[in-house]
């Protein structure tokens, strides 16, 4: 299970990657495997995802900067985003 997937409100993303950041062993990578909402107001299929997810799960598609606010509140420190030609994006963290 990716911690911080998408269909995860943030306070229970926030639960899960905090129980998996004291779980972790210091300096411990954690990898997640998510599509970014771009940051520009143009449409993009993320975006419409967002909407899906939000109505059906209650959860919501993010941003980097909203991936990155969330690892840190967690007890992690955002390293990188990784692109891929998949139209996914791997972001890199490790723990404190």
């Amino acid at each position: 299970m990716a911690p911080a997937r998408h269909n995860w409100p943030d306070a229970r993303a926030f639960s899960i990657l905090e129980a998996v950041r004291r779980a972790a062993p210091p300096k411990a990578r954690l990898l997640i495997i998510e599509r970014m909402v771009p940051d520009d107001s143009g449409p993009h299929l993320t975006k419409t995802l967002d909407v899906g997810v939000l109505a059906l799960l209650g959860g919501q598609q993010r941003t980097r900067r909203e991936y990155t606010a969330l690892l840190e509140r967690a007890g992690f420190v955002f390293e990188r985003e990784i692109g891929t030609p998949a139209d996914v994006s791997i972001m890199e963290a490790i723990t404190r």
